[in-house]
């Protein structure tokens, strides 16, 4: 078999084989073709992650939005007054609720008066503390934070279940469940301010709203037209003895 010829020129003297140049001239079309491919794939990839950023931003700023339009007018029932113009991690302020003009603070309620406050007529009470995470600085919209009323024990107020009253309890140490809401996310809370306060938790506000009993009186938004726990007992013992009638005329 003839052996295979090589296009083969002279060029100053050497010998140049010109097939070789073109696959080496093609590799580098080749290598150009895949650069750009996959500087154009990058460019799409960065694209498309800008705008799933924007939409993301555009979501959250819905979001934010909503919360302040849904947010009912009884919730933002609360202010906090003492001095300066800012209220600040740590500083102790007078908790005070608008629906009643009264403030919060610890005191013994009994056996079946669930936790342990009561409201003061004082407005220049310093016994509320809210503290931020990181324990210093202004307090802003929308960060978790923890709620502090002084007493002789357990000064720390949190969400736990109960049988009586609002299901709040005390704890040792700080819980960051609370955040304050009503006013711009980041901004932060004035003194005097009116705003909402949401347990994160519960995922409702605290409002004032009456119950029966002697718990003190103070409820979830969501819970505010139920009545109090010897009105759900009784209710309770009514569907009861309704239940029973009904068997019995049915047998």
């Amino acid at each position: 078999m003839p052996a295979k010829k090589e296009n083969i020129t002279m060029k100053n003297g050497k010998k140049t084989n010109r097939n070789k140049g073109k696959h080496y001239g093609a590799t580098l079309v080749s290598g150009a073709i895949r650069r750009g491919a996959s500087k154009s794939m990058m460019k799409a990839t960065s694209t498309i992650l800008t705008v799933l950023a924007a939409v993301a931003l555009i979501l959250t700023i819905t979001a934010r939005a909503a919360v302040a339009e849904d947010m009912p007018a009884a919730a933002k029932d609360w202010k906090l007054l003492g001095s300066g113009s800012q209220v600040t991690s740590g500083t102790g302020y007078c908790f005070q609720n608008q629906s009643i003009d009264q403030s919060i603070r610890y005191g013994k309620r009994g056996s079946l008066g669930g936790i342990n406050l009561v409201w003061d007529k004082k407005a220049d009470l310093k016994n509320a503390h809210f503290e931020s995470e990181s324990g210093s600085g202004s307090i802003k919209y929308g960060e978790k934070l923890a709620l502090k009323i002084d007493n002789d024990s357990k000064p720390y107020v949190r969400y736990d279940h109960r049988d009586i009253g609002v299901n709040l309890n005390w704890s040792n140490t700080p819980v960051f469940e609370w955040v304050i809401v009503g006013g711009k996310e980041g901004d932060p809370v004035k003194v005097g301010e009116s705003f909402a306060l949401v347990n994160k938790v519960e995922k409702d506000f605290l409002i004032y709203a009456k119950r029966g009993g002697e718990a003190i009186n103070l409820r979830w938004y969501q819970d505010r037209n139920k009545g109090g726990y010897f009105d759900q007992a009784k209710k309770a013992s009514f569907e009861e003895a309704k239940k029973v009638a009904v068997e019995a005329a049915t047998k």
